[in-house]
């Protein structure tokens, strides 16, 4: 087996790979290329010797690829840049038909290797909402999960990357957890009572096409998408009270044979909190979405998150999927194994 970076012909058979992989809610099928080079290979940060290949070349004919690791960085505490203190195995795939444990296993030394060559002292097993440098929006849902439940083959490898007891400098550890929501808005009954009824005295609600993005990463992140935020303004102060963002889950829509929209994120001016703005500006933009034609609305929260959960379930959202964050302590470089590699072109002089 050979493993080497990735290739500018290699875009092809990845995509095969994605489409052998088992289905999953949370897996946008069918895959292409144009999808792939939108959502992943077109970042600006994209670095092809963080995607490394398996290439199966024993038999006679053209070396066959069958899986995959995609290592890579979050951002820096600014999002104007990479910290790469902090890796990322965003992706590993290995084709259903190959002896993948052992590949998978090698992909994924190597692309720790990547990661820790580059000064990783964390590598999460992944993408986790904010740190996912790679896959929104092929992946997970409104945002990037970790490794989802229904995503066995990847949880396989997770599970046989953990280790029992404490955590420690030899293998991953699971570290939170994420509940991913959603909800018909065919069937949409905003909460009414007298507290909403007293907002929608006191605020309106703004749409914003397109925000500007809050930060070079978030522009990198989210520049396939469209995006839509909803402002509750006070009538009398003109203050933004609250806010929230979809992005467009147009992958996932041909997917799942509905338009659905993604909560990117919510919040309320720390003065007004506890107030039922948060549950005022969600009904308020649902309602507003079901009107667009928009048929269902996904939402993510980690489950310490206890404010996030309680609205969703106010709201009427229904948990489909889990996530789990694994992660690891990395002291030290890690080495790749000693495996074969593909050798440089050799030089002939004339």
């Amino acid at each position: 087996m050979l493993y080497r970076p990735f290739r500018n012909t290699d875009p092809r058979r990845l995509v095969e790979i994605w489409r052998s992989h088992s289905a999953c809610r949370g897996l946008v099928q069918p895959m292409s290329v144009a999808l792939l080079d939108e959502y992943v290979l077109s970042k600006p940060y994209f670095d092809r010797r963080g995607l490394i290949v398996a290439v199966d070349d024993s038999a006679a004919g053209e070396p066959n690829p069958v899986g995959f690791v995609h290592a890579g960085f979050g951002p820096n505490e600014r999002g104007d840049g990479l910290d790469t203190s902090a890796g990322v195995i965003a992706m590993l795939m290995c084709h259903p038909l190959e002896a993948r444990t052992e590949i998978e296993r090698e992909l994924l030394v190597r692309g720790e290797a990547y990661l820790s060559e580059r000064g990783a002292r964390r590598i999460r097993l992944g993408g986790v909402a904010r740190e996912a440098p790679f896959y929104l929006g092929l992946y997970g849902g409104s945002a990037m999960p970790g490794v989802l439940e229904s995503d066995e083959p990847l949880l396989a490898v997770a599970r046989a990357a953990c280790i029992t007891g404490d955590c420690g400098d030899s293998g991953y550890c699971a570290i939170g957890r994420r509940t991913v929501w959603h909800r018909e808005l065919a069937t949409l009954r905003p909460v009414v009572d007298r507290t909403q009824m007293q907002i929608r005295r006191r605020a309106n609600v703004e749409v914003v096409l397109d925000p500007p993005a809050a930060s070079w990463w978030e522009a990198c992140v989210y520049g396939p998408v469209d995006r839509l935020r909803f402002d509750l303004v006070g009538r009398e102060d003109g203050a933004r009270w609250a806010w929230a963002e979809f992005w467009s889950m147009d992958a996932f829509s041909a997917k799942w044979g509905v338009r659905a929209m993604g909560l990117k994120r919510i919040e309320v001016a720390a003065d007004q909190r506890r107030e039922g703005l948060a549950t005022f500006l969600m009904g308020d933009a649902l309602k507003q979405l079901a009107g667009d034609g928009v048929a269902l609305a996904e939402a993510q929260a980690d489950d310490d998150d206890l404010s996030s959960t309680a609205l969703f379930r106010k709201l009427g959202f229904v948990e489909v999927d889990r996530g789990t964050i694994y992660e690891k302590q990395v002291p030290a470089a890690v080495s790749p194994p000693k495996t074969r590699t593909e050798a440089p072109p050799k030089v002939v002089k004339v």
